[in-house]
């Protein structure tokens, strides 16, 4: 959240320099802890007070489905930078005007499940593939979403207890099945083992992760020459990656670490907000039609556009590989 706040209060920073004495943008913060109970009680503080006019949020998919019929009864208009869920809608108890106001800068799980598939057997002629997940929710919606995708005779599904720390039974079974694309749906603890043990059993195909792995943590957790070469996808890729000038004016020195996480999305929702505020859409109504028609290029040069249900079109999941120990943009 810090990360985001930070982005946030550079772009509007800029937006009133820019604009001094003309306009006059404020921001005013609230945490809702990500809690449920919470956000009932911040979304009404919110929703009532007659001098905001657009919401940068709700941050988290559990705190958004009880947050959008608040806003959308009071026809406030919301830009998520980091609401993932693609059942939101379908979650919370709204009417379907809560489509008017609810909008989004990130993709859904169901954008991240073709991005990981498309990633996974980019460039590889005859993919054979195995999907490996854990019986958590994550793992689990996940790996449903990408079997539909693959062609049924050359797709293998395999379930692992969530505490594994044996691999090398499902290794084996990898190179006897003549696997050459393995995807894992999961977090990067149990990544960094699988993949170690993967290499170790002599495995030469692609390696594939969701965003449950992307964390500095997996490039300390295996050794470089095991993590040399994997493919990740991720509803976000740190600001630090997509755009270090950027990321530089806003933090200062880039370290090692991929920084800035939902820090991209936390400043194309503000933009979008602040645009619309140019054009002196100042009331929740105007503002609302404003985002809904808005078509511009995101921080990392992706297209804001929205659908009839507030999510973005088009390609917007990123791709990454590690390559000498750092994660890199993936480029075919």
């Amino acid at each position: 959240g810090k990360d985001q706040l930070a982005a946030i209060d550079y772009a509007v920073k800029a937006f009133n320099k820019t604009n001094k004495g003309k306009y006059l943008v404020q921001i005013i913060p609230f945490d809702d802890e990500g809690l449920e109970s919470k956000a009932i009680e911040v979304t009404n503080t919110i929703a009532n007070d007659p001098r905001i006019i657009g919401v940068i949020g709700p941050a988290f998919s559990n705190t958004a489905v009880v947050s959008i019929p608040i806003y959308a009864e009071k026809k406030l208009p919301m830009i998520s930078p980091s609401a993932v869920r693609d059942s939101i809608l379908q979650d919370s108890t709204l009417d379907l005007s809560g489509l008017k106001y609810f909008h989004r800068v990130v993709g859904t799980d169901k954008d991240q499940a073709r991005a990981l598939y498309e990633l996974s057997v980019s460039g590889i002629k005859s993919p054979r593939i195995m999907i490996v997940h854990h019986e958590d929710t994550y793992s689990l919606s996940l790996a449903s979403r990408i079997v539909p995708l693959a062609p049924q005779e050359s797709i293998l599904v395999r379930q692992v207890p969530y505490a594994t720390t044996n691999w090398g039974s499902l290794a084996k079974e990898i190179l006897d099945e003549k696997v050459n694309v393995v995807v894992y749906a999961g977090f990067y603890p149990q990544a960094a083992r699988f993949l170690k043990q993967l290499y170790d059993s002599g495995f030469k195909g692609v390696r594939a992760l969701s965003d449950g792995s992307l964390s500095p943590n997996l490039v300390t957790s295996a050794p470089k020459n095991v993590l040399e070469g994997v493919r990740l996808t991720g509803l976000t890729a740190p600001l630090s990656l997509t755009n270090q000038k950027l990321f530089q004016s806003i933090y200062g020195t880039a370290g090692a670490e991929p920084r800035g996480l939902y820090a991209g999305e936390s400043l194309d929702a503000t933009s979008v907000f602040l645009d619309c505020v140019s054009k002196k859409n100042f009331g929740r109504i105007k503002m609302n039609h404003c985002i809904d028609k808005f078509n511009g290029k995101t921080v990392t040069g992706r297209t804001i556009k929205f659908d009839a249900n507030g999510d973005l079109v088009g390609d917007i999941t990123p791709k990454l590989v590690i390559k000498n120990g750092v994660f890199q943009i993936f480029t075919k």
